[in-house]
């Protein structure tokens, strides 16, 4: 017998030296025949059976393979060094087994070659690092596909629907929760979200969406934001419905049980290893993902990647039935659920089964194939998700009418993957907007504006308004002279209310954008701004002023004040 020796010992090509060693020697003593200068560990890389070998006294069993690899050490200059040495070392090593009798199976034409090397690694400028040879750690690498998980914009369960007045960037709130999804067709994945923007009346400039401060059109496959609203995008897709029947793209809800779990076939205790959930009541559909993160292979004895299976099983039954009720679920690959690679690659697979009782469901998944040991089968598999649909919206065709919704469903990629950014845009609110057209309701019609009178009639009479007023209860002439005048001054109300506020504190909030007070006054709701009259208020002559005095007050006046603000220059940022 006689151990096996595939050698790099040359950083300029990829080609190995294959040759034997007469067994009961130290890779010291082996290393020792290829480097007459020094046999101490650094500049060598050897692996045996998978394991890294850093003790160079350790002795290989007769019959292993032992891997090795040539890598100089130091900076530039040592570099520099390293290449002659190990120049030296090569012309040694053809030396050598041109004429050692230690070594066996190899001829003089090898020697020469070898010398060949040694002459060029003299000669040369630079090491070589990067090529590697076959480990769990060293050889191929596995190539893990980008995941997704999940994105940063909030969800307010109990919240407040947030009201648009004007013009503002807007950090949507979640309006269902966002779930994953994988393609049993082909295992890609998907994240699926649903925004609410607010009330209907808004228009969303499209080319100010962003995913935190990128263009959202940036990570599409198109470039084109045109594309991705249309959803004709490889990698995304939204759409926007304003004040539509049903939500866009996410059509029915979605309880994702999130597990990523390592499935075994027994546990360390010697459990069964099966993961087993049950979903919530009302459940009519399932989707469960299986993947395998670094690929499915094995390794040869010469390092390259060879094909392997792992057996799976899916079993469901109601939850209140005993086990012998569980059912096969369905299959994760085609018509089979032996699932067979031979590349170290993510690969998904997926199950959706429709077509089920509303009922709560108990989902089974478990690995069939033993528990592998040996570190040169790649085969770990992972639970990933398990996902519960109920055949209802999750938000009803009232509240849809009443709302701007925003569906987006993502791709995983390596543009867009883990956690996602927050979503954000730009939107203007339509609101009554008076076209001078004589005086009275009919006046007035929806369009995008910002003007304070439109926002405090949007507040006494819009969709959104709690006790919406009758026409008869405006002072219709008050709030057209409040619009035409802060329309040719240029005042503005821009402002995304999101929590809950009193009706009178809102109309305040607005009408101190203009110098006005809102307030109800003779059975109508009327205004009062503090400007500059045409005619005069009060007339003062000797006979009214006797006594008049006035006091002047010198203030201080700063030269200058500072105020946080929001910059509608700069994207309302």
């Amino acid at each position: 017998m006689s151990i096996k020796v595939s050698a790099l010992l040359n950083p300029f090509s990829s080609e190995r030296k294959e040759f034997e060693v007469a067994p009961g020697q130290s890779i010291a003593e082996i290393l020792k025949k290829i480097d007459s200068f020094h046999a101490v560990n650094s500049g060598w890389r050897v692996l045996i059976g998978g394991t890294v070998i850093t003790d160079f006294s350790t002795v290989p069993a007769d019959g292993e393979h032992v891997y090795i690899k040539l890598v100089p050490e130091g900076d530039n200059q040592e570099v520099g060094g390293g290449m002659k040495v190990g120049g030296g070392m090569l012309v040694v090593l053809g030396i050598i087994i041109a004429a050692a009798a230690s070594w066996t199976g190899v001829g003089a034409g090898i020697g020469a070659a070898l010398i060949g090397s040694g002459i060029g690694m003299l000669t040369g400028g630079t090491v070589l690092y990067n090529y590697q040879i076959p480990s769990l750690n060293d050889r191929e690498k596995p190539e893990q596909d980008p995941s997704i998980r999940g994105s940063r914009n909030q969800m307010r369960p109990l919240g407040y629907i947030p009201v648009l007045f004007g013009r503002r960037r807007i950090y949507a709130d979640l309006a269902t929760s966002s779930y994953t999804w994988v393609d049993p067709a082909d295992g890609s994945q998907y994240l699926y979200q649903l925004f609410c923007a607010g009330q209907k009346d808004q228009l969303i400039d499209k080319d100010t969406i962003k995913i935190d401060e990128t263009l959202l059109k940036e990570y599409s496959a198109s470039g084109s934001i045109e594309q991705v609203l249309a959803g004709t995008d490889k990698l995304l897709q939204m759409k926007i419905a304003y004040g539509e029947d049903t939500p866009p793209l996410v059509k029915k809800c979605v309880h994702e049980i999130q597990l990523n779990s390592l499935l075994k076939n027994k546990t360390d205790e010697g459990q069964d290893g099966s993961v087993v959930r049950t979903t919530p009541a009302g459940t009519t559909e399932i989707n469960a993902d299986i993947f395998f993160y670094s690929g499915l292979g094995k390794y040869n004895d010469k390092g390259n990647v060879e094909g392997t299976s792992v057996t799976l099983g899916a079993w469901y039954k109601q939850a209140d039935e005993d086990d012998s009720a569980y059912k096969p679920l369905g299959f994760f690959a085609a018509g089979s659920n032996t699932i067979y690679g031979n590349e170290l690659k993510t690969k998904r697979y997926a199950i959706h089964k429709t077509g089920l009782t509303a009922d709560r469901w108990t989902v089974k998944i478990s690995r069939l194939s033993g528990d592998s040991t040996d570190s040169k089968i790649v085969d770990a598999v992972y639970v990933g998700s398990i996902r519960a649909i109920k055949n209802e919206a999750p938000v009803s065709k009232e509240k849809c009418r009443r709302l701007t919704l925003i569906g987006l469903k993502i791709k995983a990629s390596e543009k867009l993957n883990n956690i996602v950014e927050q979503l954000n845009f730009v939107s203007m609110a339509k609101l009554p907007m008076y076209t001078g057209n004589g005086s009275g309701v009919g006046a007035w019609e929806m369009r995008l504006t910002d003007n304070p009178a439109s926002a405090a009639l949007y507040v006494l009479r819009g969709d959104f308004s709690q006790q919406k007023l009758d026409k008869n209860e405006i002072d219709w002439p008050s709030f057209e002279k409040m619009y035409t005048w802060c329309a040719s001054h240029g005042y503005g109300c821009n402002e995304y209310v999101a929590e809950s506020m009193p009706v009178s504190s809102l109309l305040s909030a607005i009408a101190s954008t203009c110098r006005a007070d809102i307030f109800k006054s003779n059975g109508k709701m009327t205004v009062v701004q503090d400007i500059a009259r045409d005619g005069f208020v009060q007339l003062f002559t000797p006979r009214n002023s006797h006594g008049y005095a006035e006091t002047l007050v010198m203030a201080d006046i700063p030269d200058s004040l500072a105020l946080q603000f929001v910059d509608k220059d700069a994207g309302f940022a």
